[in-house]
């Protein structure tokens, strides 16, 4: 600021012009608003979610009467000065948020008292958004390699889509306690697990039980999906496919053989049938009949006769 000093004593003698301090000092005539050369928003690889950390970096063109003021999605956040203007603005997500690409606004003042135009927008392009919505499974399958039952040997394949890139973090396809944690390979939005019945199943779960899988995971943002600990919180299929395990060996009972004539003894050219009964489905039966092949035809899902066979 330039100064100028006229003076002149009683007598009207005039002294010499004064233009400049003797003390050294100086006051600067500042009437330009501060300006922000660089702000950036973290983080912008992810969404963030409930209890993440927004930051965003400010660095003003010029030193500031006080700490700026920042908001960020509307509510205030904690500004830390880390440098020779330079700050950090940091905001820890809450559920009440909204969700969506974050806003927000830094207002400063220089030393002169000029304040800065509001800023709501980032120098380098950088971008947050919110996500508080958990992700979910959009479809979900259960099937075995050997077809609706799965035997030791046979592998259960589960298969699932999520709305959203998602992690797991745990798959159990469930017999019983404990569980039989597998991994998921995963491909974009699609996963497939597999996993091979083994003998010690067999003690772990009643024949012919079916299948559930059981599921934890958690979208980018760190939301949740179902956590599934209990029979009743299994996943559900959205196809209808189930998977059945059975290592109990199968019986048969109610044994005999008869002769067609009813006759106790036979001779050579008659028939011979003999019937049994299961005591579930099978898949195949193989008879003999005093060392020939006999075709077993069944009348039921548990009941089975011999076809007569010449003897």
């Amino acid at each position: 600021v330039a100064i100028s000093i006229a003076f002149s004593d009683l007598a009207g003698n005039d002294g010499t012009a004064v233009t400049s301090v003797s003390d050294g000092s100086t006051v600067t005539l500042d009437s330009v608003a501060p300006l922000l050369h660089h702000v950036s928003i973290t983080p912008v690889d992810r969404n963030v979610g409930h209890g993440d950390v927004i930051t965003v970096v400010l660095s003003p063109s010029e030193a500031l009467q006080l700490l700026p003021t920042v908001r960020i999605a509307n509510q205030a956040a904690t500004v830390i000065p880390v440098g020779a203007n330079m700050y950090i603005a940091n905001y820890t997500v809450q559920l009440t948020d909204p969700e969506g690409l974050v806003d927000f606004t830094v207002d400063m003042v220089d030393l002169a008292g000029n304040p800065a135009v509001t800023v709501n927008a980032t120098t380098d392009g950088s971008t947050a958004a919110i996500d508080l919505t958990p992700p979910q499974l959009t479809f979900a399958s259960i099937r075995c390699s050997t077809g609706l039952v799965c035997g030791i040997g046979g592998v259960i394949t589960v298969s699932f889509t999520f709305d959203e890139v998602s992690s797991v973090g745990s798959l159990a396809i469930v017999q019983h306690q404990p569980r039989h944690i597998v991994e998921a390979a995963c491909a974009g939005l699609d996963c497939t697990a597999m996993y091979e019945v083994v003998g010690e199943d067999g003690s772990l779960t009643p024949p012919v039980s079916a299948v559930p899988f059981y599921l934890e995971f958690s979208d980018l943002a760190g939301n949740t999906g179902s956590v599934a600990h209990t029979p009743s919180t299994a996943v559900a299929t959205t196809d209808g496919s189930s998977a059945r395990l059975d290592l109990t060996a199968p019986t048969i009972s109610n044994i005999a053989l008869r002769a067609s004539a009813g006759n106790p003894v036979v001779s050579t050219g008659h028939q011979l049938e003999l019937t049994f009964e299961a005591d579930e489905a099978l898949a195949s039966v193989d008879t003999e009949i005093q060392g020939r092949t006999a075709h077993a035809i069944c009348s039921d899902v548990v009941g089975c006769t011999d076809q007569p066979c010449e003897v």
